[in-house]
């Protein structure tokens, strides 16, 4: 299920808002507001406390978490988590420990229309056939509507690729 951002309340607490852009994933602290757009997996932020340039750009995500003082996501690309801070500087001394994360959960269900399964062998990891634990198990993310800038799509979307 795809949306769109909806905001209420005073329109200085929110910053600029998207332009009814659809999104698969949204991602909001107290005064911050991330989503991930549904075209091109790309990630736009508004609100409070946003350090423009260090905000998430140039890889499509699969996945994006926020704090009050950082946003991370997961790179479709490699699964490399990939995180920035607010304008404020954290008093948390923070060191990325994480190199390689699930873009999502697995499932034993078939991927419904507008999703297919990750195949972890687009990695370039010979040892790592699947994220899931058990190999009848599968994790189903969106599907692009458009490519990144300097690509273009060779086939559909299906139930196992994008």
């Amino acid at each position: 299920m795809f949306g769109e951002v909806e905001c209420w309340g005073n329109s200085s607490e929110f910053g600029l808002l998207p332009h009814r852009t659809p999104f698969v994933s949204l991602s909001a602290d107290g005064q911050r507001f991330c989503s991930i757009h549904e075209d091109d997996h790309e990630i736009e932020c508004w609100g409070r406390n946003i350090n423009v340039s260090s905000v998430l750009k140039a890889f499509g995500f699969l996945a994006i978490a926020s704090s009050d003082s950082m946003t991370c996501g997961v790179q479709e690309v490699d699964l490399v988590l990939n995180c920035c801070g607010t304008n404020e500087q954290s008093s948390l001394d923070f060191s990325l420990h994480l190199h390689l994360c699930s873009p999502g959960v697995c499932s034993p269900s078939s991927c419904i229309d507008g999703k297919f399964a990750f195949n972890a062998s687009i990695l370039n990891e010979s040892e790592l056939t699947s994220l899931c634990a058990q190999n009848e198990l599968k994790i189903c993310l969106h599907c692009r509507t458009n490519c990144s800038v300097g690509y273009f799509p060779s086939s559909t979307c299906t139930a196992n690729a994008d």
